[in-house]
């Protein structure tokens, strides 16, 4: 696909500080599947956290980022109309249709910045302003544009821990979940962050906001096939399928017919 004819930023564009959401004097560490979720901490630890919640706004936020294994501003941007009971399944559950699906984006255009003067140029080896290699002396950037995709429809059970909260939570809302009436728009990130930060720090926990996405992908890992993952998370990559699709030895056992004590 061709490339759109699109103007370069101006240079002052180029680095514009972010202003973190999380704090400003906490480190952000980024976080590995393959180092930090080896397994589902359990639900024990999950009830802890739900529990922690200052009030019942905040309980159900984090039940539904659980529940949907969404990211955050994915969940804050959820709609009652999204979600419809079956009854007719042993047990019941929950059809989650059309859920926003945030961080797809296509490439329009690249360019390449000169490390030596810091002219902005269009795809060349040589900068159009001082001559400069840059191959050797630039950095290329990209253009892109957010395209507006949803999630493949996915499944709650309503026999699963907190299933009351989110059903009782969906009878109290009219349209977005979690509606901030001051401003008729859907809470902040920054909000949710401020939440998730404020409970780990009551509870003396390390907890940040895609330890939820990353513990459902690693509870439904265990019971779940890698092409299901892919499906239920409406994920591209199969290697992100696979790092979270781990049985564990009791998984394991299953399948070879081992009977686990406290399962029916």
């Amino acid at each position: 696909m061709n490339e759109k004819v699109v103007m370069l930023p101006e240079k002052q564009e180029l680095k514009q500080p972010q202003k973190s959401v999380w704090g400003k004097n906490r480190k952000y560490r980024r976080r590995s599947v393959e180092k930090d979720f080896k397994k589902f901490s359990g639900f024990k630890v999950l009830k802890r956290i739900v529990a922690a919640a200052p009030n019942d706004l905040v309980k159900a936020f984090v039940v539904f980022l659980w529940a949907t294994g969404g990211r955050v501003s994915e969940t804050l941007n959820l709609r009652k109309e999204m979600f419809k009971v079956r009854q007719d399944t042993d047990p019941p559950i929950l059809v989650v249709s059309d859920a926003p699906l945030e961080k797809r984006y296509r490439k329009i255009a690249e360019y390449i910045e000169c490390l030596t003067c810091g002219e902005l140029n269009h795809k060349a080896k040589e900068c159009r302003n001082c001559g400069a290699d840059l191959v050797a002396h630039g950095q290329r950037h990209f253009i892109t544009e957010k395209q507006d995709e949803t999630r493949n429809e996915f499944v709650i059970r309503l026999d699963d821990p907190f299933a009351d909260i989110i059903l009782e939570w969906l009878k109290q809302c009219d349209d977005f979940l979690f509606l901030n009436f001051m401003t008729q728009k859907p809470y902040s990130r920054k909000w949710a962050y401020v939440q998730i930060r404020e409970i780990g720090d009551k509870l003396r926990i390390e907890l940040w906001p895609h330890k939820f996405r990353a513990e459902r992908a690693s509870y439904l890992g265990t019971h779940l096939q890698a092409e299901s993952l892919l499906e239920w998370f409406s994920w591209e990559s199969w290697s992100t399928a696979k790092q979270y699709a781990r049985k564990g030895a009791l998984g394991l056992a299953r399948e070879l017919g081992v009977k686990v004590e406290g399962e029916e």
